[in-house]
């Protein structure tokens, strides 16, 4: 008689943790449903931030990724985005997003690109370790891009470069380079294609 009321405990037990479980997941999903698209909107709009940062002469965009030659797209699979600046209905010049793997993933940047010229870098998102790696989001590293001309490779100073390679961050400053070298590229392809 005790087993049978044992069992019987520990079946009602279950059921309750099993309702609880439910009860939580289905709490946790609608919640997640329900923010999507306040997270989607406020990354679009830090996007729109960043692109009118990095090409300030623009008003507004137009994404061209599609203006981008597939076969280069296929050679540097980081380029995420191409985007044509535009003041009015002149084009001023093009932003380019890019995700490149840094020391602790990957990291993703803006960089854009006018008369030749790089016009600005943003860090969009990255996870690089604090203190070290993630100084490429500061000010002061992004601006030695700002001005460098894009008809040659970017370098660090140390292989002859201009741009200062952040001490004990070694990857994380290669990692924004890659990124920009593939901006600088494609950029290069859209003009060939043009």
């Amino acid at each position: 008689m005790r087993t049978e009321g044992r069992r019987e405990n520990a079946l009602h037990l279950a059921i309750v943790l099993m309702m609880i479980c439910v009860v939580s997941a289905s709490a946790l999903a609608f919640t997640y449903q329900s923010t999507v698209p306040r997270i989607e909107a406020h990354r679009a709009e830090m996007e729109r931030a960043a692109m009118k940062e990095v090409l300030p002469d623009a008003n507004s965009f137009e994404e061209v990724t599609g203006e981008v030659p597939r076969g280069f797209i296929e050679e540097a699979p980081g380029l995420r985005g191409a985007f044509r600046g535009l003041s009015g209905s002149t084009t001023v010049g093009y932003v380019f997003t890019v995700a490149t793997t840094g020391y602790s993933g990957d990291v993703v940047s803006m960089v854009g690109i006018a008369q030749g010229r790089i016009t600005g870098l943003e860090v969009l998102r990255q996870s690089e370790t604090p203190g070290l790696g993630a100084r490429i989001g500061e000010a002061e590293f992004r601006a030695q891009f700002a001005g460098l001309s894009v008809d040659e490779t970017i370098r660090t100073s140390r292989e002859g470069g201009n741009i200062d390679v952040i001490a004990g961050a070694t990857i994380s400053t290669e990692t924004v380079l890659r990124g920009v070298e593939i901006a600088r590229q494609a950029h290069s392809r859209m003009g060939e294609e043009r």
